[in-house]
């Protein structure tokens, strides 16, 4: 991801939490502390701070957006973990996400790590299935988010 990539992405980014998320979280975090704006700054500053990996999925169009980060703990060490994948709305449907996916893959291959974790919302009715379709299966880690006021559960893949 390139800074002149900040303003799409950032649109993706919260186009995509309000559309995936408004039965999981509330309409004040959701249309009043998330913002385009404020999403834009965040992506910009992890760009000169961060040791995240952020790609985006562009055939001419900024379509999709995929973060990733090494992960380690005493029950998985070593492992790639998806901080987000996000596909504009308008272009879901297409095997975008399975695209972004795939490179996580390679990503983790890369690194020498054979396994990859993923968190979403308990009630995700829409990542939930996306992630088991593609191999990845809940390990029972599940916990409640005060900040989001939520349930997060963690997915794993191993490769």
């Amino acid at each position: 991801m390139q800074t002149a990539d900040t303003p799409r992405v950032a649109e993706i980014i919260v186009f995509g939490w309000r559309s995936a998320f408004r039965h999981i979280l509330s309409d004040e975090i959701l249309f009043n502390e998330l913002s385009v704006t404020k999403t834009m700054k965040r992506l910009e500053k992890q760009l000169t701070e961060s040791i995240d990996e952020k790609f985006v999925f562009d055939d001419g169009i900024v379509k999709a957006c995929f973060t990733a980060a090494d992960y380690a703990s005493e029950e998985t060490p070593n492992a790639l973990q998806v901080l987000e994948v996000y596909v504009d709305p308008f272009f879901q449907r297409q095997n975008i996400g399975e695209k972004m996916m795939k490179h996580s893959e390679e990503l983790a291959n890369k690194k020498g790590f054979n396994k990859i974790i993923a968190v979403t919302y308990a009630e995700n009715k829409i990542s939930r299935p996306f992630y088991e379709k593609l191999g990845f299966v809940s390990d029972g880690n599940e916990s409640f988010s005060e900040k989001w006021g939520a349930t997060v559960v963690r997915y794993v893949k191993t490769l």
